[in-house]
């Protein structure tokens, strides 16, 4: 009898390691993503931040490791050498050779340059309230 108990025991514990090894391995992250983050402070340090956010809210068994980088050159050297996984990089500042496009993000400006002297009420259709106007002070002719 004892023999049989130590079995069933064994077995117990047997199964019992390994379903705390599935618990394990289904609650912690499965991969880890090496991201840069450009200069302190900058708009690409912002965009990283919220991008981690919202992918942890949504896939919590993917985890993100932020990694320094001075400049978004740097972050294209560091993705060019293998060093991490996803770098935010700029297309007309040496792109790195091997890497691949994610997502091509844009901030457009327009720039309408009028004399002083003309009253402009609106543009195209815009609302005042939706656009900035710089007028340039008059000169003391």
């Amino acid at each position: 009898m004892t023999r049989s108990l130590f079995y069933g025991v064994t077995a117990g514990l047997l199964v019992a390691a390994c379903a705390a090894g599935a618990v394990l391995y289904l609650w912690t992250p499965h991969d880890r993503l090496r991201i840069t983050v450009g200069p302190v402070g900058g708009s690409a340090e912002r965009f990283v931040a919220a991008m981690v956010a919202v992918a942890k809210k949504q896939n919590p068994l993917v985890s993100f490791q932020p990694v320094e980088a001075g400049s978004l050159q740097e972050s294209s050297a560091l993705l060019d050498g293998h060093k991490v996984d996803l770098a935010i990089v700029r297309s007309d500042a040496s792109p790195p050779t091997d890497g691949q496009t994610i997502v091509i993000l844009r901030r457009d400006v327009a720039a309408l340059l009028i004399p002083p002297r003309w009253k402009v009420d609106s543009l195209g259709g815009t609302e005042r309230k939706n656009r900035r106007a710089a007028r340039q002070p008059r000169s003391g002719r």
